[in-house]
Parts: structure tokens; sequence; C-alpha cells
């Protein structure tokens, strides 16, 4: 059997190096890599078929921590030429969101697409409403940016 831990057996990316933490050097590094909802990212798949066509829906994602959850948001991003870009409703508030819009509509008419990976979304509600957030993110994702909403476990 090979030596698990050889420098030869790791993967060769910026992301992998030898001094990266484990969990980052066995972390899939395309969609095709990911273990596990084949239904939905194989070819024939909702979110295969979204990737095909260069195009994502808002999805919300919902598993317990270390999931994959960011992992998959991320490569979903990647295969469609998407910036990724990762916001936690814990730590955020209504003002990062519109820092993270303005930053897309920038990028936007560059002709870059953002993802916006939106971790914990259901702690929005504890820190007070969002004035027709559902609003907001519709009208966001048509002007400027492809939004894809992704939730950890919830309550």
């Amino acid at each position: 059997m090979a030596d698990l831990f050889a420098p030869e057996d790791l993967p060769t990316d910026d992301q992998s190096t030898p001094g990266s933490p484990l969990a980052d050097r066995l972390r899939p590094q395309r969609l095709g890599d990911v273990v596990g909802q084949e239904h939905l990212t194989g070819a024939d798949g909702a979110i295969g078929r979204m990737v095909a066509a260069g195009r994502l829906s808002s999805i919300i994602l919902w598993g317990p921590p270390g999931t994959g959850k960011t992992t998959t948001a991320r490569l979903l991003a990647d295969a469609v030429g998407m910036r990724f870009e990762p916001i936690s409703a814990v730590f955020s508030g209504v003002a990062d969101l519109k820092k993270i819009f303005a930053t897309a509509k920038d990028h936007a008419r560059r002709g870059e697409k953002t993802l916006l990976f939106v971790d914990e979304i259901h702690r929005f509600n504890e820190l007070g409403p969002i004035d027709n957030s559902h609003r907001f993110f519709n009208m966001i994702s048509r002007k400027y940016t492809q939004i894809a909403i992704l939730e950890s476990r919830g309550r």
C-alpha cells in the first residue's frame, strides 16, 4: 500500500500544500469529486443541468456542519465561472450584504457574475427583520449577480 502522507500523493494545487490542514487536502477540487447526491449533481440531476447550462438558480442546501455545503457552493461557482462571495448571517448584517451587492454590481459591469453564499441564513431573523428581503434578493439576482442561498443546520 502506498504511503497516504507521502509528498507525491498530496494534491498539487495551491490550496492543498503539505502544511495545510488535512481537511483542505482532502476537500474535493471539482464538482465531480463530491461524493454523494449524484441524483442532484450528476449530469441528469438538477444541479448538474444548471452547471451544464452555465446558469445557477437560487438554492438552499441543508445539512449538519461538515457535510460539504460550503465546498459544494464554492465548486458550483468555479464550475460556471462565477466569483464566490461567502458571508455568515451569524456575524453579518444588512450593511455587509449591501457592500457585497455593491461589489457584485461593479464586477457585473465587467461581465463577472457573483455567487453569494449565505451561511446560517435563518439567523438573519434573530437579528431583526430584513425588510422585503426576498424582493431585495430577487432584484439583486436579476440585475447584478447570481445568488445561491445555502443554509447550515436550522433550528
